[in-house]
């Protein structure tokens, strides 16, 4: 769900800038506005932006001379320093990387004269580094708030958004300070999501399309509902899930930063419910271990996933208030259904089509024909989970097939695995399509600006 928000305005004086501003920065709860212009110029400011510079250009050298390897990128454990642990380590490598930047240099001269000049490696802890940058980074964002915000003679104002849930602590905060707070309920503003656990990890997924704008409903659980579903689908398999699971496992193990526990707790979701949908379809590596459902059935390739979308659809259209599409989406797909299937269909179905021609000819003249050919190829987009898992089952057994029986039981893990790997991406990037280019378009617009709160940054900072 979208947090409802209360807007601000802060005055007070000049002399009580960076006080106000340090007690807004520690509570860390409120989004900020700044001005496009300067309202005050702080000295240092220019010594931390030197500084942040040559932190810059360490990296920069640290990235051409290649002295940090993709292994010390995905096994190093991640550590968090103290800015003293930060400046004092980047402070003693500086004269040595300055000695590297010299050797770099009569490199390139030495390619120029077609000679060799070799440069000495030196271990770099880039995550103190990184630590520095932060904390260098913090200072710059804390004094941005302080000289873009709103003059007005002696006074200073800062405008912002807060939490609905936050605004009785904003006022004990600044309770018994030389401040002047205004406030009202937020009528547009930046979006602030605020879901259950684990259903949060699936904003990574809304993240990646568009932030949701203030006023639209928030499309999280949607996709959380329904993505894990489709993921499982176009496996069917319950090796793959298991494969799937450990993949996820392992990923998890080596990597360890916010946004990739989100994508960790997406893919262990989904993994677990294709174990279970695997064992519906009673699957494992292709090979049947139970009379579950066949996916090589009409029924289940192509009336399952129209049935899914007719669901997923209908549920979208309710969210966008789309009356017709209401209507439509059901009738379009129980005919679709009959059609391919070869069934009878009800006459009823046909006279209730009736009224939505009507409207349409009245609506789209000539081209009333093209919503429900619209409609209709959103329905049909749904073959491809059940098409995607009967892929996997055949490529399988076509490259099985290439290798004679005493190399078929050493190639089968291997065919397995490249199976694994072009089903995984498929199934996620897919199983987003179906989001991002059926539903949303019936409900869901986006452009939404993130809420940011105005706060340190403390992802290599202790």
């Amino acid at each position: 769900m979208i947090e409802p928000l209360y807007k601000f305005k802060l005055y007070f004086p000049i002399t009580k800038a960076f006080a106000i501003t340090k007690i807004l920065y520690n509570w860390g709860k409120a989004h900020l506005i700044l001005s496009k212009k300067k309202s005050l110029n702080i000295e240092y400011r220019e010594e931390i932006e030197k500084e942040l510079a040559k932190v810059y250009w360490a990296l920069d050298l640290i990235n051409k001379l290649n002295l940090i390897s993709i292994w010390d990128l995905v096994f190093t454990k991640k550590k968090r320093y103290t800015k003293e642990e930060a400046r004092a380590y980047f402070y003693s490598i500086l004269p040595k990387l300055e000695k590297l930047a010299d050797q770099y240099e009569k490199q390139i001269l030495a390619k120029l004269e077609n000679k060799k000049y070799k440069i000495e490696k030196i271990k770099i802890d880039w995550q103190k580094i990184l630590a520095y940058k932060e904390y260098l980074e913090n200072k710059l964002e804390y004094l941005n708030a302080i000289e873009y915000s709103f003059k007005k003679g002696v006074i200073l104002m800062v405008r912002g958004y807060i939490p609905k849930r936050s605004l009785n602590e904003l006022v004990d905060l600044l309770k018994d300070k030389p401040v002047i707070l205004e406030i009202k309920e937020a009528k547009e503003g930046p979006t602030l999501l605020n879901n259950p656990p684990i259903v949060r990890d699936f904003e990574y997924l809304i993240e990646l399309f568009s932030i949701p704008n203030y006023k639209e409903k928030d499309p999280t659980l949607y996709i959380a509902l329904f993505f894990p579903i489709f993921y499982a689908i176009t496996f069917a398999d319950m090796g793959y899930g298991l494969l799937s699971l450990v993949f996820t496992l392992l990923l998890k193990r080596y990597f360890d930063n916010t946004n990739n526990k989100k994508l960790f707790t997406i893919l262990l979701v989904s993994s677990l419910i294709s174990i279970f949908v695997g064992f519906v379809f009673g699957s494992l590596f292709t090979y049947p271990i139970s009379n579950g459902l066949n996916i090589q059935d009409p029924l289940i390739l192509l009336g399952l996933p129209i049935a899914i979308g007719v669901i997923h659809l209908t549920i979208a259209s309710i969210l966008g208030k789309k009356v017709f599409e209401l209507i439509a989406i059901p009738l379009i797909g129980y005919i679709t259904i009959c059609l391919l299937l070869k069934m009878p269909i009800n006459n009823i179905i046909v006279y209730a089509f009736a009224p939505l021609i009507i409207y349409s000819i009245w609506k789209n003249r000539l081209q009333f024909y093209s919503p429900f050919l619209e409609l209709l190829s959103k329905l049909l987009s749904y073959i491809r989970l059940t098409a995607l898992a009967l892929a996997t089952n055949i490529l399988q057994i076509a490259l099985t097939s290439i290798f004679p029986n005493p190399i078929k039981i050493v190639a089968i893990p291997f065919i397995i695995l490249f199976n694994f790997i072009l089903s995984i991406l498929s199934g996620f990037i897919h199983s987003l399509r179906l989001h991002y280019v059926e539903a949303f378009s019936l409900f869901f617009q986006g452009n939404g600006i993130k809420y940011k709160p105005f706060r340190p940054k403390k992802e290599w900072l202790k």
